[in-house]
């Protein structure tokens, strides 16, 4: 006898599962098994029934997810079993049209394998009549399913009869195919429903046209139709358009309850606002013409231009508001959005100091293993797919590589596109005198074996095996080349699906059938769903992919992304589904996301919100979800709308991420490559240095042409050729001619200025592979640069200066503090590599000296490493004030400061007051650049 139980509040269905289990609990030893759509709600209902049961425990309770359920107790065959069988069926199908349509590509056998996998399944589930060993055979593929599940091995849940079962519980399914309430013969279920009144009859407005067509065709007067559709039309719309997956289950579960108990006891949401009278009317089957009422804020809608970014800010802006004026804890909020996945990265930077949760989704992207496990399976031996390789922190960490061995394994590759030449050209000489082969001869060992062991280990990919066989060669494989961060989860769960799948192909292999590699890869190549991050962390914001079972009662419930490309979700229909000719509901994924989003509505017991880039990246207006639109046309009021995102200057600042005030003392020990460009990029803005080297935020710099910029451009390459060799393209008209003489002027002084100083601009790059000094040209090839910022610490510099001279550094900035800081690293290294301590201005006509190069850069390095663990204040637009007037000229510069890394900083956190932060930094930027104050003295031009 089974119990049904409804109700539009899965708490109120909780307490309902919690007296059965407690009613049925006959002994310790009396198993107890409830079937949950997805891991979420196993965990929330878990807490539920321990709260709400007398003896506060689940002992003796088992909760599965259908996977996990029909594993248990009808063990089919698994998808990696059936995509093989079906895969080797394909291979030596007989039909003349499928083995013409593989044999034009080796990856059509798999693609083709995959989707009938998908197919197959689904049949089992609405339609087993496909698989009677009785039916007349019509077309291959009901040939290949009578081959594969009729006459041989595989079985589908459909197929094998219902073993005994213990009493289980369904809970939380909207919809399943009527074979699987049948096999399961459920002892209760437990079922959202929208509506307290009877609604199985609503049909939508499609099936009501439809009906219309079909009595007019049937000769049935305008009169009578007429008084139909007025009938039909007299139900609240959304149930009706809307509520379909509901109406079909309940059809469904007519025939198989004996007993149905209903609880539709109202939350304590306010029934006044706009969400509490939608969910009277949804409850109460309320059909009466609508009453005009003033908008307000429990449902909202916000646009939020073309940005992810900027909708996951804005969401953070309004969860804080509701925190702060409603008193909201952060677990009674839950976001959705269609399709989480895009969303994460941005999720863990702008809730970086919340607490949160985010569950369902595909982890294997932030998986280093995974990752790197697919580099290996397409690797190409060019630079670029090599270091792809090489740099993926599992591989490294397996092959015990440093970030120093890399950049040597960076410059080594990149020098020649013949590596084997390259390598003999560089480390095998006949007169080995005067070569520096400190640590060479090791690394180079490490990257030849490397590589060839890549080649033959991947050259053995090519040999068809059994599923045993690639179960044996791929998991030692593996393991070579990855090792596992057993603290990362996706790293952890991406092993583990990795496992399931050598395991699977085990058991998948019947008769050691010889496969060739590509329908493996295809199957490592599968998303890792059910993803979690924070999983554990109970009092926190929910994120998650809208599901089945997904949605459970909150306080603030918040849909993203709900722009009408993305919700509802559409699935192209295939001409490969026999399903298309049967008459039979399929649960297709519009009519999936129509009733979650009534669920939503439903939800939500003080605050329903909606936001969606209503901008493309192009610039073009997008629309809401349609159901937004139509959820707002069967409103009594109208929803409110944020228009743009709150305004940062009429709001507190409020910090989502730490702006740390004081550097670390720790310095790294040991022998360190580092780049002249990493350098420069601290030198020009330390800020944007910080949050790219530490946090990993990149900022799109515009190129917008200006005359400033174009000149400065061609005046630098007038110090390598003449100016009427070089190719440039000046604006038109007047503006462009008065461009062109005065960088004919300055050209011209430049050269006479360097003529009278007896010094030629050149280019020096320093490189680890380079062993002794040579010069091509108007360019120079030195070996890096070595200091020892600490006795500790070796620092080797590479990298290139564009203006070095053998009489010091060509400074083609301005000559004062500010400008000579944008250069400040390149000019101590070109003034160490020339022992120099002169600086040409070109700009002011002076040489200005340095007292002591080498000690300027290595105080430099030691201000490098410290700006990595907080950013300094030293901005080049305000060195000046903080170098030589203090405080209180800095306060006065930040106020009248125009910055787009600046305003990126204080839209999003509360920089530390002046006078604390420079306190903090006064030492260290006093050591580091005390020889740049130094060249101008007190008197030194700001």
């Amino acid at each position: 006898m089974s119990k049904l139980f409804l109700s539009h509040r899965l708490d109120l269905l909780s307490s309902y599962l919690a007296k059965e289990l407690a009613e049925e609990r006959r002994g310790i030893f009396e198993r107890l098994v409830i079937l949950v759509p997805n891991r979420f709600l196993k965990q929330w209902l878990l807490i539920q029934i321990a709260e709400q049961s007398v003896e506060q425990g689940v002992a003796g309770c088992k909760v599965l997810t259908l996977h996990e359920a029909l594993a248990v107790f009808f063990s089919p065959s698994s998808n990696t079993e059936i995509f093989c069988s079906v895969f080797k069926e394909l291979t030596r199908c007989q039909n003349q049209e499928i083995a013409s349509y593989l044999r034009r590509t080796d990856k059509r056998a798999v693609q083709l394998a995959n989707r009938l996998t998908y197919l197959f399944t689904r049949y089992g589930s609405f339609c087993p009549s496909l698989f009677e060993p009785k039916r007349k055979v019509d077309g291959w593929q009901e040939e290949l399913i009578q081959s594969l599940f009729v006459a041989g091995s595989l079985r589908l849940f459909s197929q094998i009869s219902p073993p005994p079962l213990p009493p289980i519980h369904c809970f939380g399914f909207d919809y399943l195919p009527p074979s699987l309430w049948k096999s399961f013969n459920f002892s209760s279920i437990y079922l959202f429903s929208p509506c307290a009144h009877y609604w199985e009859d609503l049909l939508t407005d499609r099936e009501r046209r439809r009906i219309g067509r079909y009595w007019k065709q049937r000769g049935v007067s305008e009169v009578k139709r007429e008084e139909l559709d007025e009938y039909l039309t007299k139900v609240p719309p959304l149930l009706g358009n809307w509520g379909r997956p509901g109406r079909e289950t309940l059809k469904i579960l007519d025939a198989v309850v004996d007993e149905v108990v209903e609880d539709y006891r109202p939350s304590s949401i306010d029934g006044n606002s706009n969400l509490g009278r939608l969910q009277k009317r949804l409850l109460e089957f309320h059909t009466d013409e609508l009453i005009s009422y003033p908008e307000d804020s429990s449902i909202q809608i916000s646009k939020t231009g073309a940005s992810l970014l900027k909708e996951i800010e804005h969401l953070r802006k309004c969860i804080l508001e509701l925190v702060e004026e409603r008193k909201i804890p952060f677990s009674d909020i839950h976001v959705f959005a269609p399709d989480i996945q895009p969303y994460v990265p941005l999720i863990q930077l702008v809730f970086s100091d919340l607490p949160y949760r985010i569950s369902e989704f595909e982890i294997g992207s932030k998986s280093f293993f995974y990752q790197g496990m697919q580099r290996l399976f397409q690797l190409g031996f060019n630079t670029e797919d090599l270091m792809a390789l090489f740099e993926n922190p599992s591989f490294c960490k397996a092959r015990g590589w440093d970030l120093d061995l890399l950049e040597r394994i960076r410059e080594w590759l990149f020098e020649s596109e013949d590596l084997e030449a390259q390598l003999l050209d560089q480390w095998i000489f006949l007169f080995p005198e005067g070569r520096d082969l400190i640590h060479s001869a090791d690394d180079l060992e490490k990257l030849i074996e490397a590589i060839q062991s890549l080649r033959s280990d991947l050259a053995m990919i090519a040999e068809p095996r059994s599923l045993t066989g690639w179960s044996q060669f791929l998991k030692p494989l593996v393991q070579k080349y990855f090792a596992i961060d057993s603290s990362n989860e996706a790293d952890v769960a991406a092993w583990q699906f990795f496992e399931e799948c050598m395991a699977d192909l085990c058991r998948a292999d019947k008769d050691g059938h010889l496969f060739p590699f590509a329908p493996i890869e295809a199957l490592l190549e599968r998303p890792i769903p059910g993803g979690q991050i924070h999983a554990t962390h109970l009092h926190a914001i929910r994120f998650s992919s809208l599901d089945v079972g997904a949605i459970v009662p909150a306080r603030a419930l918040f849909f993203i992304g709900m722009g009408e490309e993305n919700f509802p979700r559409s699935a192209s229909d295939s001409s490969l589904d026999l399903l298309n000719r049967e008459k039979i509901y399929r649960f297709d994924p519009v009519d999936r996301d129509r009733y979650l989003f009534l669920q939503g509505l439903l939800a939500a017991k003080e605050v329903l919100h909606f936001s969606y880039c209503h901008l493309s990246p192009e610039g073009n207006p997008l629309n809401p979800s349609p159901l937004i639109l139509e959820l707002a046309k069967n409103l009594d009021a109208p929803i409110k709308e944020n228009r743009e995102p709150l305004s940062f200057e009429n709001r507190p600042i409020r910090s989502y991420f730490h702006w740390p005030e004081k550097p670390t003392s720790i310095l790294p020990q040991g022998e360190l490559t580092i780049s002249l460009s990493d350098l420069s990029s601290l030198a020009r803005h330390p800020w944007e240095f910080y949050l790219q080297k530490t946090l990993g935020i990149r900022f799109e710099r515009s190129d917008e042409e200006s005359f400033s910029r174009e000149k400065s451009k061609i005046l630098r390459e007038t110090l390598k050729k003449p100016l009427e060799t070089l190719a440039y393209d000046l604006p038109a008209g007047m503006c462009g001619e008065a461009l062109e003489m005065e960088v004919k002027d300055t050209s011209k002084e430049w050269s006479e200025l360097l003529q009278s100083w007896d010094v030629d601009a050149l280019t020096i790059s320093f490189r680890r592979s380079c062993q002794k000094m040579r010069k091509e040209g108007n360019r120079w090839e030195v070996p890096s640069l070595e200091l020892n910022p600490t006795p500790e610490l070796t620092i080797h510099l590479t990298g290139e200066v564009k203006t070095f001279s053998t009489k010091g550094f060509v400074h083609t900035g301005g000559d004062q503090i500010e400008g000579l800081l944008r250069a400040w690293p390149e000019c101590l290294a070109a003034l160490v590599a020339s022992e120099r301590k002169e600086i040409h201005c070109l700009k002011s006509g002076k040489i200005r000296i340095v007292e002591n190069p080498k000690q300027a850069l290595s105080e430099f390095l030691i201000y490098y490493f410290l700006s990595q663990s907080a950013p300094s204040p030293l901005l080049t637009d305000w060195a000046g004030a903080i170098l030589r007037k203090g405080t209180f000229e800095w306060d006065k510069k930040t106020t009248q400061f125009e910055d787009p890394v600046w305003k990126w900083v204080v839209e999003r956190t509360a920089l530390p007051p002046a006078a604390e932060w420079l306190e903090n930094w006064q030492q260290v930027l006093q050591n580091s650049f005390s020889e740049l104050t130094k060249i101008w003295g007190k008197n030194a031009p700001v």
